[in-house]
């Protein structure tokens, strides 16, 4: 979840006390290893999908996904870079920069939880029905439709004529509410929009299909008799499990966050007992890092559960072993070949 949308996000400086130095190098060696680790594992993996010629409903979530994920890691390169330097913009300080990286952290984090919903429920109806096929259509359009809507969202800001703004506390670019001149209920209606209803409300049909899951697993060994079928079915569905266990996770922190800041917003008169510094920390550690954290663990439960991944990221490390030993332009041929056909193939 990201903070951008806040309505105590702070901008500048000016606006609020310093951090502390340890807090930047903290964030920004967090920020660090999620970039390298997850923009390299989910490359991977995003490659792995690509030359597989296999075209299911899954595979296409599963690149969806997958796409996002590298998006969001990929964030972590600007922020790491802001982070080392104290919380100076440095990048970000260019207009059309800080406005790209606003409009994607605004979508990213929203997309990947519309995703693992959308993956979720197609796979509860497909054990539910299984002689239902769903279309490719069925799946693509809600996708399509709900990323119109999140890009749609995120100009927010200009149609007041307001910009995003680079967080020297948050280290991301983003917009606040109270920038815009608005009745303080709509403007608390539009908060509970943009966090509890966008970010908590998913984990409902999410976790109802988690346990329908479960639940048909169970039962399957009377529903499905060929026993190839099952099994496909049921890693399936088990990696798909892992997947909605990995987002129920890591955003359990957030929810109750972030029903606690709307409680507190709307009431008025209640304050999170915690100093300024402790404050951010939370705010940082439970809406930026965590989201950040699960696009890692995405790939690594890709890596755990898909044999054919396993086998595709050792035949890459043999192949860069080889053409460490000898560099020969005819054995790196060779291996890209055998490396292609044989991750079509299989």
């Amino acid at each position: 979840m990201d903070t951008s949308t806040s309505q105590d996000h702070g901008a500048h400086s000016a606006d609020h006390p310093m951090l502390p130095q340890y807090h930047y190098i903290l964030y920004g060696t967090m920020f660090s290893l999620e970039f390298v680790l997850g923009t390299g594992l989910n490359v991977l993996v995003l490659v792995y999908f690509l030359t597989k010629r296999e075209a299911s409903n899954s595979r296409f979530l599963y690149l969806c996904i997958n796409s996002v994920d590298i998006t969001i890691c990929g964030l972590s390169f600007l922020s790491a870079v802001t982070a080392f330097k104290g919380g100076s913009a440095a990048l970000l300080q260019h207009p059309i920069v800080c406005t790209c990286h606003g409009m994607l952290w605004n979508i990213a984090p929203r997309l990947s939880i519309f995703l693992i919903a959308v993956l979720s429920i197609s796979r509860t109806l497909s054990l539910i029905y299984p002689l239902r096929k769903m279309r490719k259509i069925q799946i693509a359009a809600p996708v399509v439709v709900y990323t119109l809507l999140q890009a749609l969202q995120s100009t927010i800001p200009f149609w007041f004529g307001k910009r995003y703004k680079f967080s020297d506390i948050h280290l991301i670019c983003g917009w606040a509410l109270n920038d815009i001149e608005m009745n303080q209920i709509v403007a608390s209606f539009l908060y509970l929009l943009f966090t509890t209803v966008q970010f908590v409300l998913p984990a409902v049909p999410i976790v109802l299909s988690c346990c329908l899951s479960c639940y048909q697993l169970r039962n399957s060994n009377s529903t499905i008799k060929n026993s190839e079928t099952k099994c496909r079915k049921r890693q399936a569905t088990i990696t798909i499990l892992f997947l909605t266990a990995a987002y129920i996770f890591f955003n359990l922190p957030v929810w109750v966050y972030t029903i606690t800041k709307n409680v507190i917003v709307f009431r008025g008169d209640w304050e999170m007992e915690l100093s300024y510094e402790q404050d951010v920390l939370l705010q940082n550690l439970l809406t930026t890092h965590t989201v950040i954290v699960n696009s890692i663990v995405n790939a690594v439960v890709y890596l755990v559960r898909l044999t054919g991944l396993r086998s595709f990221v050792c035949r890459i490390m043999r192949g860069m072993c080889v053409w460490g030993r000898c560099g020969k332009s005819d054995n790196v041929k060779r291996l890209t070949h055998q490396l292609t056909h044989q991750v079509t193939m299989g």
